[in-house]
C-alpha cells in the first residue's frame, strides 16, 4: 500500500495497482475508488469491466466516515 498527496494505491504480490482511493478532483467532486483486474482494466461495483472514463469506474467512498 502507497500513499502519497491524499492518494493511496493498493497493489497486488506482482505489482499490479488492483485498488485506489483517490481525494475529489475537477472532474469527480467526490472521494472515490478505482478497482482494478489483473489485466489492468477499470472495474464497477460488481466487477464488471467498463471503460477507463466511465462514472461506475468511480466509486464513492465515504473517505472512512469523515
Amino acid at each position: 500500500m502507497y500513499e502519497h498527496n491524499g492518494f493511496v494505491h493498493i497493489k497486488d504480490d506482482l505489482g499490479r495497482m488492483r485498488i485506489r482511493l483517490n481525494p475529489p478532483d475537477r472532474t469527480t467532486t467526490y472521494p472515490h475508488m478505482h478497482f482494478y483486474d489483473k489485466n489492468k482494466n477499470l472495474l464497477d461495483l460488481d466487477g464488471n469491466i467498463v471503460d477507463f472514463k466511465s462514472p461506475e469506474g468511480h466509486i464513492p467512498w465515504n473517505n472512512g466516515g469523515n
